[in-house]
């Protein structure tokens, strides 16, 4: 993630894609250790995901992710990477994801729904 410091010294966000705040049931396998988990999303782009789980998960640990997205269709599919997991109140820790290959049609479906 690239920042640039603007004149009051605070940093500004450089994704290419905005990110939709959104909470969606999300499934996970850790691709290494073969464990499986549950999350909910917290916003999402074409790139990246960022979602709350009971399970803290390694940085670098490699994903595949499902994320249920209520309009009808199968759930999004895609593999993504942890690039930071951080704990976020008692048993639940708050992470980003690093999705391979922007997939605009997978981000269209979930910017129909805001």
């Amino acid at each position: 993630m690239e920042y640039i410091e603007q004149p009051d010294g605070s940093p500004e966000d450089q994704r290419l894609f905005e990110r939709i705040q959104g909470q969606f049931p999300v499934k996970y396998t850790d691709l290494y250790s073969h464990i499986s988990g549950e999350a909910v999303s917290s916003d999402i782009s074409a790139y990246g995901l960022g979602m709350i789980s009971g399970t803290e998960l390694q940085s670098s640990a490699d994903l595949e992710i499902w994320v249920n997205v209520p309009d009808q269709g199968q759930p999004l599919y895609a593999r993504g990477r942890v690039v930071w997991c951080r704990p976020e109140g008692v048993k639940s820790y708050r992470m980003g994801i690093r999705l391979e290959n922007a997939e605009l049609m997978r981000f269209s479906r979930v910017m129909r729904l805001h």
